[in-house]
């Protein structure tokens, strides 16, 4: 089984710029009124963002985390529900990432990966 160190490591950061572009937007579409260019322009945005990170080979797998946690904290493309709901549930995913990131550590260091040829 491959060693899942490396991409762990960039499992909490990813998750973080992910929940922390979704509560911004969310917050900036009950600035924009609701205009549904305004918003695809702006999902556009933080999306590009993302994927500018996922074509980098050193941040491939925070770009991955980064878009995903985008569209499923955010609710793109739904109605999606108000600014202190999406927090919360922005909150709760990154305690969930950073709880599976430590048991995946110290159970990484109680059962190092075997060696490959």
């Amino acid at each position: 089984m491959p060693n899942p160190r490396p991409a762990v490591r960039f499992l909490v950061p990813g998750v973080a710029l992910g929940v922390l572009a979704a509560v911004a937007y969310r917050g900036l579409t009950h600035l924009s009124g609701g205009d549904q260019t305004e918003l695809l322009i702006l999902a556009f945005a933080f999306i590009a963002g993302g994927a500018l990170l996922r074509a980098h080979p050193r941040t491939t797998l925070m770009g991955i985390d980064i878009n995903m946690c985008f569209l499923l904290a955010g609710e793109i493309g739904a109605p999606g529900h108000s600014l202190p709901v999406t927090a919360a549930g922005a909150a709760a995913m990154f305690i969930g990432s950073v709880v599976i990131a430590t048991l995946m550590f110290f159970l990484s260091r109680l059962h190092p990966p075997a060696a490959t040829a």
